[in-house]
């Protein structure tokens, strides 16, 4: 099978991708105390050499009083990278000098922790969450006006400086609702608030929206913004496709370059966040297609997209205009070279057994069988 549409080149803003492939955010468990290690260095490289269009560095956090830590063990290691102080920029230079080497761009994905900030959890509103621990809920503190307007700076001058660093854009993560702040704000089940940020969906959208300008501010017009969308929360109570595209048009209009589509929320369908084995192949894809059809900007789908003869099949087809793979790529990190090549029966394919996801709550490395 020919990839006539996989290994085309792709524009997203002003930058312009060798192919449409992109590795997933996942947190590592990689990094020490905000800063790439070496042996992070090299883990991204691998899948630079590998073929990878771009690379996404997943959960970057913003704000420096907040800390989300792979490692829930009470140590004070800060386990993903950090962008919330200037300190954090040699590192990501060295990041993006490493993978430019091999022609792939760099987006790190920004992201306020919430109510998995193990030291306070805060939220839009007072809404106990259930965690994957049943003898724990978290309570977390509503967020004042005064608070909102500070992370929408946090959120901007961290987009700053990526793009001092030379990154070469940033993904704005606002999906699978209680993971993370943005889409707790956005989720109809989440955000209980009965002031200017809450209420109906314009409402909801403030604060995504004022995170989106404020960034706008600080980097200007060509520096590509990415979105982390889920498709539907699949929640009681929670967005469906027909909320989440209009929320995706509504986001072109503010100037978004792109929108990744997923689905679900943490952690009540986390296994539509990270499909287990047997769900079905590239399974939010019905959500990408519908959210082309309302925006003219790309649109990238990630989930259980596990052959490259797969990934072409989406894009033929109109589903998506891009694929974004985590395990694969974790599986075989030069599954797009081995894809372009015609070797589809050298790579080594993901089995979705979910070694790799054992780091969550650990501290320990990503890993594969």
């Amino acid at each position: 099978m020919s990839m006539e549409y996989l290994f085309k080149p792709l524009k997203i803003g002003n930058m312009e991708l060798k192919s449409r492939t992109g590795l997933a955010p996942m947190a590592t468990g990689l990094d020490t105390n905000g800063e790439f290690s070496q042996r992070s260095l090299d883990f991204y490289e691998e899948r630079a050499k590998g073929g990878v269009g771009f690379i996404t560095v997943g959960v970057v956090t913003v704000d420096k009083k907040a800390r989300y830590r792979v490692d829930t063990e009470g140590t004070k290691d800060q386990k993903n990278p950090g962008a919330w102080d200037d300190k954090f920029i040699p590192t990501w230079t060295k990041l993006a000098d490493t993978v430019h080497k091999h022609g792939t761009k760099l987006i790190p994905q920004l992201f306020h922790p919430g109510n998995l900030d193990p030291t306070v959890p805060i939220a839009p509103s007072y809404v106990p969450l259930p965690t994957r621990d049943p003898s724990r809920t978290i309570i977390p503190k509503e967020l004042s006006i005064d608070d909102i307007k500070q992370i929408e700076k946090d959120f901007a001058d961290a987009a700053y400086r990526m793009k001092v660093a030379g990154c070469d854009g940033i993904q704005f993560h606002m999906s699978h609702g209680a993971y993370g702040l943005v889409a707790a704000f956005a989720s109809p089940f989440l955000n209980k608030r009965t002031d200017e940020y809450g209420g109906n969906l314009e409402g909801r959208m403030r604060f995504p929206v004022e995170c989106i300008r404020e960034i706008r501010t600080k980097v200007g017009r060509n520096f590509p913004i990415i979105i982390r969308l889920s498709g539907e929360e699949l929640v009681p109570g929670g967005r469906t496709i027909i909320e989440t595209a209009y929320i995706a048009n509504m986001l072109e209009k503010e100037g978004v370059d792109a929108i990744e589509v997923s689905a679900g929320t943490v952690p009540d369908s986390i296994y539509r966040v990270v499909p287990a084995i047997g769900t079905p192949l590239a399974l939010n894809s019905d959500y990408s297609e519908a959210i082309k059809k309302v925006v003219n900007i790309p649109v990238l789908v990630v989930g259980n997209i596990k052959s490259p003869q797969a990934a072409e099949y989406l894009i033929e087809t109109g589903k998506a205009d891009g694929v974004v793979v985590g395990r694969g790529f974790l599986a075989d990190p030069a599954w797009p070279n081995k894809a372009a090549a015609g070797k589809f029966d050298d790579i080594a394919y993901c089995s979705g057994c979910g070694a790799c996801t054992k780091v969550g709550g650990t501290g320990r490395p990503i890993t594969c069988v």
